[in-house]
């Protein structure tokens, strides 16, 4: 049994980001991956990701881990 959590794709054309989305899609269904789609944020500009911001022009430390360590 293989269990994958994150998924993350970006690219800077709206067309292509949705063409390539259902190709991943597609790709998991084949190999016997199933996707819950619910779970999913399609389009989104920055999103938290292993204790990182990553937006479309940087990728920053989440403030609240930092806090964590210092504090």
């Amino acid at each position: 049994m293989a269990y994958l959590d994150d998924i993350l794709i970006y690219l800077d054309n709206e067309l292509k980001y949705q063409v390539y989305v259902k190709k991943v899609l597609k790709r998991l269904r084949n190999i016997g991956l199933q996707v819950n789609i619910k779970k999913y944020k399609f389009g989104v500009k920055r999103t938290k990701y292993l204790g990182f911001i990553v937006s479309i022009d940087r990728i920053k430390v989440d403030p609240k881990k930092v806090n964590i360590i210092r504090n």
